[in-house]
């Protein structure tokens, strides 16, 4: 016995389905026939493709303004014992030596602890 195969049947295909309309003056008789490609598309909105993955938001941070505040420090007598050139807290502190200064507590806690002075 033989098996009975259906095909299915094909699709019916008009003639310029596929067509885009480019909005020239259609092409044929010259009649002024009106198509469904010719009606104006105010009907069709127009897609809006979104991004597959939001970018996450970065915050900045805010940056506060820096202000200088110096706190109230003692000044200190000391006699240097050798002559000193150096940078304490971003201040460049030159002095001769044998000579007798006040600079603030922390540089002369400094300048002892490295013994370029001691205090009076």
């Amino acid at each position: 016995m033989a098996k009975k195969v259906e095909v299915p049947e094909a699709p019916e295909v008009l003639d310029g389905a596929n067509e885009v309309n480019t909005g020239a003056a259609s092409e044929g008789t010259g009649t002024n026939d009106t198509t469904a490609n010719d009606a104006p598309e105010t009907d069709q909105k127009p897609e809006v493709i979104e991004p597959a993955a939001k970018q996450p938001e970065v915050k900045t941070p805010v940056v506060k303004e820096a202000v200088a505040k110096q706190a109230v420090t003692k000044k200190v007598n000391i006699h240097t014992t050798d002559e000193v050139d150096c940078y304490i807290g971003g201040i460049n502190y030159k002095f001769a030596k044998n000579k007798d200064l006040e600079v603030p507590g922390d540089v002369a806690a400094i300048l002892v602890n490295g013994k370029k002075a001691y205090r009076n």
